[in-house]
């Protein structure tokens, strides 16, 4: 599991991301699939892209896409609007 700062340095971290999902408040942090766990700071902005699924960009920018599916996208809106 990698931590990327706002920066984006990375660090390598010895947990997983369902424990960190549990230590981090839930205000401020949100899953996003099974590979990203957000701060909702990081979220520059999102998009549908089909089937209700929403693209994310996040700054700074991952290696790949960050979708968000059908399922998780009014969880998604909700937090973000917090």
């Amino acid at each position: 599991t990698f931590v990327v700062t706002r920066d984006g340095q990375r660090y390598l971290v010895d947990a997983t991301l369902a424990s960190l999902e549990e230590e981090l408040d839930p205000e401020a942090f949100l899953r996003l699939n099974r590979q990203v766990l957000a701060n909702a700071a990081a979220i520059a902005s999102f998009r549908p892209v089909g089937k209700g699924k929403l693209l994310v960009e996040l700054a700074p920018r991952p290696r790949g896409e960050v979708l968000v599916s059908q399922e998780r996208a009014s969880l998604f809106r909700s937090w973000l609007s917090r």
